[in-house]
């Protein structure tokens, strides 16, 4: 069986498993998948035969339970064994220990017991929102004190895989001193500050020593396991080494592509559409808004226009009373009854109702930098254009699953996986994931983690915050909620 793939790359970089070999695995799981008693495993995950391969990176990551853990625990014993014999220790002798400060080849760790706070700003930690989520920094403190490198990790709950990222950095000696260790020359680990360590000679070695070492540097191994193939393939992104510059020039490459055939739907006139003296501009950001009908007059009432402040982004809330604008009667938001459209759903093949949704301010940049108009007669006649056009690419058309949180927005007519976006950005997404899936197998996955990593920003999830910094990713984590006010990212 290959090496696992290291996140701690050396100067030169280990090489990669063959293409053959690759191949070798991914037989061998299209085959393991057609076994009626492999996918009867309790927690399989739900999705054809394809689907599960095309996510899948046999051995080390497999969208479904991974038939290869047996041949992957075998090998690493056997590493485990050949590490240290290396560092001159038996196979069940603590490692942690200089030899002449250790008599047992019984393992044993004292409970660990010291507070662990590590804050959430790190980049690892956010490269990727989660709904649940432990810095890596505070796990490689209980896998330093519990552990021994070559040792196997087992998290069942995995989640984004922190737990993996931790195993590997025990490895790394600038992640390791960053947590406040000192680490000596033989790779063993001191829980002390530099200050009272750096006088500290002869350590590894035979005699008396003014402070026990409490680890090893080196890498540990980890078994990620979850129900949720989104958050496994989340822990195997983060876990697998990425060509960082390849990876850019591909993204990139994509960008331009999609924007060349379809960046005419992200265009503006600045300042308006009438002036004489016009230019075409880029569109960042469109705020949609929901409408509400007057229980007295009938007309329909605009939220963003009976709700918001326009000099202070100042939000009226549940407590406040709203003025039709036609017939100046005041009511709670409580009170009012949604606007509704019938649209021609490309999705379902039939009419829908929706909640009626209307464009009210568009963020968009020019030489000058960034301004916003509301929306003119050309920006509704572009959208009434892309409303017509037809989705080329494939996209994923499936009813939300039961559950209070996946059908929560049935309420207002979002049932299926497209409902989420405006035509406008599932257009341009598809066509992007199209590109993407045609890749080559070493960006494959990595590409698809940057999408997934994005994804939920260029949705209707995405709520409008006036006063935030950014309109970026303000979705509200944990959630399905679909705000009044919605601002939908390209």
């Amino acid at each position: 069986m290959p090496h696992q793939p290291r996140l701690i790359q050396d100067d030169a970089p280990e090489p990669t498993t063959g293409d053959a070999t690759k191949a070798a695995y991914r037989d061998r799981l299209r085959q393991k998948l057609q076994d009626p008693a492999f996918r009867q495993i309790e927690g399989f995950p739900l999705g054809e035969d394809e689907a599960i391969l095309a996510l899948s990176d046999p051995p080390y990551y497999t969208a479904c339970p991974n038939p290869f853990l047996p041949e992957i625990i075998t090998q690493w014993q056997q590493e485990r064994a050949a590490l240290r014999q290396q560092l001159g220790l038996d196979v069940g002798q603590a490692v942690s220990l200089p030899p002449a400060q250790t008599n047992s080849q019984s393992y044993h760790r004292e409970p660990f017991a010291a507070d662990v706070s590590e804050g959430k700003n790190d980049p690892i930690y956010n490269a990727h929102s989660y709904h649940t989520k432990v810095p890596h920094k505070a796990i490689m403190r209980y896998i330093l004190h519990y552990t021994d490198p070559g040792d196997i990790v087992f998290d069942g709950f995995c989640g984004t895989g922190m737990t993996g990222v931790a195993a590997q950095l025990c490895g790394d000696r600038k992640a390791v001193e960053e947590l406040g260790y000192f680490v000596d020359d033989q790779g063993y680990i001191y829980d002390q500050p530099v200050g009272q360590a750096v006088s500290l000679t002869g350590i590894g070695q035979t005699g008396s020593l003014p402070y026990k070492p409490i680890s090893r540097l080196g890498a540990r191994k980890a078994v990620l396991n979850d129900l949720s193939p989104a958050a496994t393939f989340i822990a195997y992104n983060y876990n697998t080494p990425v060509d960082v510059h390849a990876f850019e020039r591909q993204a990139r490459r994509i960008l331009r592509e999609v924007e060349d055939e379809l960046g005419w739907m992200y265009e503006t006139w600045h300042p308006h559409c009438d002036d004489p003296n016009r230019v075409k501009a880029k569109i960042n950001y469109t705020v949609w808004s929901d409408v509400f009908i007057c229980p007295e007059c009938g007309a329909d009432m605009l939220f963003w226009d009976v709700a918001v402040d326009k000099e202070t982004g100042y939000r009226k809330g549940s407590h406040d009373l709203l003025e039709c604008p036609t017939c100046k009667a005041r009511r709670l938001l409580k009170e009012l009854d949604r606007a509704w459209i019938t649209v021609y759903d490309d999705t379902l093949d039939t009419t829908q109702e929706m909640a009626k949704r209307v464009p009210v301010l568009i963020n968009y940049s020019t030489s000058g930098g960034k301004r916003e108009k509301q929306p003119d007669q050309e920006d509704l006649a572009l959208l009434e254009r892309i409303d017509q056009a037809i989705v080329r690419s494939w996209y994923p058309k499936t009813r939300m699953p039961m559950g209070d949180e996946s059908r929560r927005n049935d309420s207002i007519g979002i049932t299926h996986i497209p409902h989420f976006y405006t035509k406008r950005n599932l257009i341009s997404w598809s066509e992007i994931s199209r590109l993407v899936k045609v890749s080559s197998d070493s960006l494959r996955q990595s590409l698809l983690f940057w999408l997934q990593t994005v994804g939920l920003g260029q949705t209707l999830l995405n709520r409008y915050l006036a006063a935030s910094f950014s309109q970026v990713n303000r979705y509200l984590k944990g959630t399905l909620y679909v705000g009044p006010f919605t601002t939908v990212h390209f």
